[in-house]
């Protein structure tokens, strides 16, 4: 069976429903197979970066993997922002991008660059296949990197020969490599209970890893069952509505609320479940870190630590994590009703809410988002540009359900 055929087989087994790209010289053997495919559906894009872009908002609304394809030379190169826009935000997808013959690799030939090492910054990890042999198994090992613990893009660069050989494969026996999710320690979960029932005013942060885990659900319920008061980063926006009781809001600058901030910097013990703790949710590091102990808890270990002390560290999936943290507080306490504090989140939230029904001609941001607001029912899947739109965005829209706000976060693309 042709290389070529071999990947799409793989892509299929995978369970890739979407591709988006643009096919070219150097890619065309896979893009013959992928025709065939009555699985895959290709998407037509009209530049490469935005291929990238539209595979990675597939991931987001959908929850599934997809696919971005290109040819060799400038064609890889202009995948590169999309990358880094889906390895910044934690976004899992697959990059195939064609390569001229392995005879010409290293040669400065015609559209032949070294894609890999270049886009190796911006993604989980890189290959540029020149065994024919090792497709199958490099193939599997991507989708594995793409998935198991902090998501993220893979790309695989692909010789024009190595897509023509012929290569012994059998579908029946080759299958997906299981996804571990990393499970946190009992110990760790009872110690961060602990501290959370003994805090004075502790506070829950739902960070976009929640959303990643679509764990949203699990989150919330935790958060009633306690009556802990939640704050959300913008990437974690929707993961509770805004108008829940518990939900406080945004904090920190561009995004933040006058009530959340006020509320944040009211608290002493902070747990950020699958938050990254990001310049623009923080602000000032001095003031945001000021008298309040934090319990992080993040699937990537490089990140506790990383930006805030941090009292009490757990490595683990945010829905893992949030399972075992409501079967601990069941174990400790019935429910628990909420304080006088929390108790007056809705009143508080609305009398220091931003103005935005205003008359005046031309038209204020804050009446734009006042009416889509009114007008939008909450099943309506938003996304934004970046700059004061976003900021707008972040700052006035009510998202009542999870998943259906899908923004660039770290890179603002």
């Amino acid at each position: 069976m042709l290389a070529a055929q071999v990947i799409v087989k793989i892509l299929e087994s995978e369970g890739i429903q979407a591709a988006f790209g643009i096919p070219g010289a150097a890619i065309n053997p896979v893009y013959e197979y992928l025709g065939e495919s009555s699985q895959i559906k290709h998407y037509l894009a009209r530049h490469e970066e935005g291929a990238v872009h539209a595979a990675d908002g597939y991931s987001r609304a959908s929850g599934k993997m997809a696919l971005a394809i290109c040819t060799s030379g400038p064609a890889a190169t202009n995948f590169v922002t999309g990358l880094y826009t889906a390895q910044i935000d934690s976004i899992p997808l697959i990059a195939i991008t064609g390569q001229n013959v392995r005879a010409q690799l290293g040669k400065e030939s015609f559209q032949c660059v070294d894609i890999a090492a270049i886009a190796k910054p911006v993604c989980k990890a890189t290959w540029c296949i020149t065994e024919p042999f090792q497709v199958p198994a490099i193939m599997r090992e991507a989708f594995r990197v793409a998935q198991e613990g902090r998501p993220g893009p893979v790309l695989i660069d692909i010789p024009l020969d190595v897509q023509l050989a012929d290569i012994p494969y059998s579908p029946e026996s080759d299958r997906p490599l299981p996804i571990r999710k990393s499970e946190p320690d009992p110990g760790q979960i009872a110690r961060a209970v602990e501290m959370l029932l003994a805090a004075e005013k502790p506070v829950l942060l739902l960070g976009g890893g929640v959303l990643l885990a679509r764990a949203a659900d699990k989150f919330v319920e935790f958060a009633e069952y306690l009556s802990l008061p939640v704050i959300t980063t913008y990437m974690g926006t929707g993961g509770i509505a805004w108008n829940h009781p518990l939900h406080v809001g945004h904090i920190g600058i561009q995004v933040g609320s006058p009530f959340g901030n006020k509320f944040f910097l009211d608290s002493n013990l902070v747990m950020g479940i699958g938050c990254r703790f990001g310049d623009r949710h923080t602000g000032k590091l001095d003031v945001y870190t000021k008298g309040r102990k934090f319990i992080h808890i993040n699937v990537e270990p490089s990140h506790i630590g990383r930006i805030v002390p941090t009292e009490l560290g757990i490595v683990a999936d945010a829905g893992l994590a949030l399972d075992a943290l409501l079967a601990a507080a069941k174990a400790c306490t019935p429910p628990r009703a909420p304080s006088d504090r929390v108790r007056d989140i809705p009143n508080q939230r609305a009398q220091l809410a931003r103005k935005t029904d205003y008359d005046q001609t031309p038209i204020k941001p804050h009446r734009v988002y006042h009416e889509m607001n009114a007008y939008f029912p909450p099943s309506t899947i938003f996304t934004t540009g970046c700059g004061l739109t976003q900021i707008w965005s972040g700052q006035f829209q009510q998202i009542t359900r999870p998943y259906t706000y899908l923004a660039s976060g770290g890179a603002g693309t």
